[in-house]
């Protein structure tokens, strides 16, 4: 999973994780690790994004 989906995925993924932390459920250690690992995988989708943007913007640079 990359780009849009893994981004929504992430997000989704540190959303439950905190609100079981606000809510008391669950081992905070383990929330808190699924809260680091959701941001990490964030981040990484965010670079294929641009990576993507990059290679598209010199496919158009190559083709103008």
């Amino acid at each position: 999973m990359s780009g849009i989906s893994g981004v929504s995925s992430a997000i989704n993924a540190y959303s439950n994780a905190a609100s079981k932390i606000s809510r008391g459920q669950g081992s905070l250690a383990a929330n808190s690790v699924e809260m680091i690992t959701s941001q990490n995988s964030l981040e990484a989708n965010v670079n294929v994004i641009k990576a993507q943007d990059e290679m598209l913007g010199t496919l158009l640079d190559i083709k103008a």
